[in-house]
């Protein structure tokens, strides 16, 4: 059996984070849905004993004052052009 040799180019790469964003979007399910599933995964998972007051599951940030999943697409457009989501984006 022969093994083939996969040297895709760095620009050809796609971040996992950017893939799994995708999914979430195109599929309807949108990025709120994620953030949930990732934020009850964390308790379930680590079990954190110290988590400030008003941390929720159900927290819903926001993107350039509106909500995730109104504009999951500009989301995701910003994360494909190499910028880092960090909840309340202010500036483009």
């Amino acid at each position: 059996m022969e093994c083939k040799k996969i040297n895709p180019k760095k620009e050809e790469l796609e971040p996992h984070a950017l893939k799994v964003c995708r999914i979430y979007v195109e599929r309807g399910w949108g990025l709120e849905a994620l953030k949930q599933r990732w934020r009850s995964h964390f308790l379930e998972t680590m079990n954190p004993q110290y988590l400030p007051e008003l941390w929720s599951i159900e927290h819903r940030p926001k993107f350039k004052g509106a909500l995730i999943d109104d504009c999951s697409k500009e989301v995701l457009k910003h994360l494909e052009n190499g910028g880092k989501y960090q909840g309340c984006l202010k500036t483009p």
